[in-house]
């Protein structure tokens, strides 16, 4: 079994999965040439970020599993995979804990007001511009709430906030520290109860532009909105027209449509935006969890266990 490693991986690392799978041949490489030669013989392929596509695919007769080390896979939803029976993994679980301290770090900004304090600072400024507010007692909604939103809601117990989601696929209980869970059809009951509304959508047609003018009408005009998911599942017009009319208090983006986000955008000038360029899953860990991750799945794999993170093809995520 040839294992094909389209990734920057250290000698370390390249040992660690050989220890998973001891009979396997090991390429490592991201050289296109030297892809598309090795192609052929491989039936597992780990993929870095972006560097797996439809032309290594068509190269690969015998491909059966390909892990990418990202968690968003619509640039891999092609056609020809979309029809095969390759097994797609994400690397969906990789990214928890430092996207939800992201948006941590945002509720915290606004309910301090750090980011217009920062402001003032810049210009020498000792005034006080902002009112303060609390996390505690404040509700936390989680449009997706999958993996991300659970981390998210295990911080935030221990600020005492009431945490509430929806998804596509409900649990027969809520998960510990989640209050209620409802289907994707309650989106506008979690708009109107949320402090702090957060958006963790894949990109896919059933998502894009969930977050409309509908749900920024149904908002506190208290409440913000956070988008660690994909741009295009928030109608990004509505959204600008909600903040400049004060229909929502504020939004904290970590991805916007499109990206990067064009100079001449409003939300630059918005003292109530927060934007970061899509970086909120970035740690120095995160390397470290993603080989962690595909040797766990690459085990799986050889016990002929599921794997994690399977994406479903047709749901696009």
């Amino acid at each position: 079994m040839l294992i094909l490693c389209i990734h920057h991986l250290s000698p370390e690392e390249v040992a660690q999965i050989q220890v998973a799978a001891p009979e396997a041949r090991i390429v490592v490489t991201t050289d296109k040439g030297e892809i598309l030669r090795h192609a052929p013989e491989a039936e597992i392929i780990y993929s870095g970020h972006s560097e797996f596509n439809e032309e290594i695919f068509n190269a690969a007769p015998h491909l059966k599993w390909v892990q990418v080390s990202s968690a968003g896979v619509e640039r891999y939803l092609f056609p020809a995979l979309l029809n095969s029976d390759v097994t797609l993994t994400s690397s969906a679980g990789v990214f928890n804990k430092p996207i939800a301290e992201s948006v941590l770090a945002m509720m915290f900004a606004f309910a301090r007001g750090i980011h217009r304090y920062r402001d003032n600072q810049r210009e020498k400024k000792w005034k006080r511009t902002h009112e303060m507010e609390e996390l505690e007692g404040k509700t936390l909604g989680v449009v997706g709430l999958g993996e991300i939103g659970y981390e998210l809601a295990g911080m935030v117990q221990g600020l005492n906030m009431r945490v509430i989601g929806i998804k596509r696929s409900v649990p027969e209980t809520p998960p510990e520290g989640v209050e209620w869970v409802r289907g994707m059809d309650a989106l506008l009951d979690l708009a109107r109860e949320a402090d702090h509304l957060v958006d963790t959508l894949p990109n896919t047609p059933a998502t894009r532009g969930i977050l409309n003018r509908d749900v920024f009408e149904a908002m506190k005009p208290t409440a913000y909105v956070y988008n660690i998911g994909r741009g295009v599942t928030i109608d990004q017009d509505a959204m600008i027209e909600a903040l400049r009319e004060g229909k929502i208090a504020g939004a904290g983006l970590d991805v916007t449509t499109p990206e990067p986000l064009p100079p001449d955008s409003p939300l630059w000038e918005m003292e109530n935006v927060i934007i970061t360029p899509h970086v909120s899953g970035s740690s120095p860990r995160t390397r470290q969890r993603g080989v962690e991750f595909f040797i766990a799945n690459l085990r799986r794999c050889q016990a002929g266990e599921p794997l994690r993170s399977e994406v479903d093809k047709q749901a696009g995520y």
